[in-house]
């Protein structure tokens, strides 16, 4: 799991990325969304919606395990992409509900076509645009995802080289200093590791006599 402090870290990030906070500037935000909000880097958060958020980010870390301050940017960002789509698809909604209104509005008037065409045109525009910016920030998710995806492998690929070699002077009962061979594991990292690698593997293996 990923620490405490970890954690911790990317709940300030998030608060320091949320947008405006006081009660005129969310108002303000939340007018401007489809022109800020779903082109710019910065998430818009309100104050109701802030829990709901929080517990978004940690759900993400909680799946990716960011191990690095790197990886923990990655999952954040990767965690914001996906909280903005989230926002894109009920802005959708809306201007899909204020669309069928406005329709139902001048049929029931008696509306020419022209009108009834001219009323709709601003619908259409919005729900073009959003189309717009949710294929954009769902490419940008693959991008955050696939960057986190390399940092991780080359992680985990390092971390079994430190393996490698600390069994291999173990039984040579050498001396392993992790920092030696440009390891940034600890000694014990790799120890408790391999002790879960064994109980594991004891877990699984049947003991004589018993039944599989």
């Amino acid at each position: 799991m990923s620490s405490n402090a970890q954690i911790e870290a990317n709940r300030q990030n998030s608060q320091a990325s949320t947008g405006a906070t006081s009660p005129a500037g969310q108002k303000k935000s939340s007018m401007n969304a489809l022109r800020h909000g779903f082109t710019g880097q910065s998430v818009l958060v309100s104050a109701e919606e802030k829990p709901l958020y929080d517990a978004h980010v940690i759900a993400y870390l909680e799946q990716y395990q960011p191990k690095s301050h790197e990886e923990s940017n990655l999952v954040q960002q990767y965690a914001d992409q996906h909280w903005t789509l989230h926002q894109i698809s009920v802005q959708q909604m809306n201007v899909l509900t204020m669309l069928n209104m406005s329709n139902a509005h001048h049929m029931k008037i008696g509306s020419d076509y022209e009108t009834l065409n001219a009323a709709s045109a601003q619908f259409y525009k919005q729900i073009g645009n959003l189309g717009i910016y949710e294929q954009r920030r769902r490419r940008a998710a693959q991008e955050t995802l696939a960057q986190f995806n390399e940092l991780k492998a080359a992680r985990e690929k390092a971390f079994a080289e430190a393996v490698t070699v600390y069994k291999g002077l173990k039984l040579k009962n050498q001396p392993f200093n992790p920092a030696d061979f440009g390891f940034v594991y600890s000694t014990t990292e790799i120890e408790t590791f391999i002790a879960q690698q064994i109980a594991i593997f004891a877990a699984k293996t049947p003991t004589p006599g018993s039944v599989k």
